[in-house]
């Protein structure tokens, strides 16, 4: 993956989104979630958290209110003076969880105006446990062009443009696991 430091706030919302797209599925499909999506749960809480307190990219304005995580270890905290007030905490607690919960709701109405197509890639990766980008086109057809995107091409991968500045990010192959589930409903 190549360094890049500078990512829109467009792109983190959406990074948000992926990773909460595989427990709204299970949501989705089998009306309840399991344990699977704990480290990408714990990834979307961790950028939303710098997204309020590091970038100001949320309601809360254009203050970075975080604390140094530089020497957060052997309990050095615990004997620390803390800089935010217990309803400055609460606010980024609040607007974290916002941001959290409008992706999710997005990813949800996502899913489920796609559930044909979400079932057709849970059935391949059943089947082949693994889809490259040309499956995954066959799948769910090509993918649109960001709006605005006018350095990308017509030919597109799920999950990124070609657009140079996002290529580095696409993962190839597509890999899942549906174990435990069985079939889609």
């Amino acid at each position: 993956v190549a360094d890049q430091y500078n990512f829109p706030e467009s792109y983190l919302l959406s990074r948000i989104a992926v990773l909460l797209g595989g427990r709204t599925a299970e949501e989705l499909v089998f009306g309840e979630v399991t344990t699977g999506a704990e480290n990408d749960l714990v990834e979307a809480t961790r950028l939303a958290r710098r997204m309020v307190t590091y970038w100001g990219m949320s309601k809360l304005g254009l203050v970075a209110d975080q604390e140094s995580g530089s020497n957060r270890f052997l309990g050095y905290e615990l004997g620390r003076e803390h800089r935010l007030s217990e309803q400055r905490a609460a606010q980024i607690d609040q607007e974290i969880h916002r941001l959290i919960e409008a992706q999710h709701q997005s990813v949800s109405a996502l899913l489920t105006r796609e559930r044909d197509k979400l079932d057709r890639l849970a059935a391949c990766l059943l089947e082949h446990e693994v889809a490259d980008n040309s499956k995954m086109n066959e799948l769910l057809g090509p993918r649109p062009l960001p709006a605005g995107d006018r350095t990308a091409t017509a030919q597109t991968t799920h999950g990124v443009s070609s657009c140079a500045a996002f290529q580095a990010q696409a993962p190839t192959p597509y890999t899942t696991s549906l174990q435990g589930h069985g079939k889609p409903q």
